[in-house]
C-alpha cells in the first residue's frame, strides 16, 4: 500500500506544499579521484573521428580538441570460454 500524501495541492502552485525532498545529486568527497570512462562497444579506433576516421563522434572530438589523449586502451575479447 502507497504512504499517505502528506502534502497540499491547491489551485496556485504557490500555495501548494510538496511531500518530497528536492532531487539533489550525489556529490564525490573532495579526495575522490578524477576519472573519465568511456566505453564504445564493438566499434574500432581508427572508425573514430577523432583520429581521423568517418564514425562522426561529437562528444569524444570536443575531449580530444581540449587535449584529452586515448593512452590507456584495454580491449577485451568478445567471447570467452566458460570453463
Amino acid at each position: 500500500m502507497a504512504a499517505k500524501f502528506a502534502g497540499a495541492i491547491n489551485l496556485d502552485i504557490r500555495d501548494s506544499k510538496a511531500d518530497w525532498e528536492p532531487f539533489l545529486a550525489k556529490k564525490a568527497s573532495k579526495d575522490a579521484p578524477n576519472v573519465l570512462v568511456i566505453l564504445y562497444d564493438d566499434t574500432g579506433l581508427a572508425a573514430w573521428s577523432p583520429f581521423g576516421g568517418r564514425i562522426n563522434m561529437p562528444t569524444l572530438q570536443k575531449l580530444a580538441d581540449r587535449g584529452l589523449d586515448i593512452v590507456r586502451r584495454q580491449p577485451e575479447p568478445g567471447c570467452r570460454s566458460r570453463m
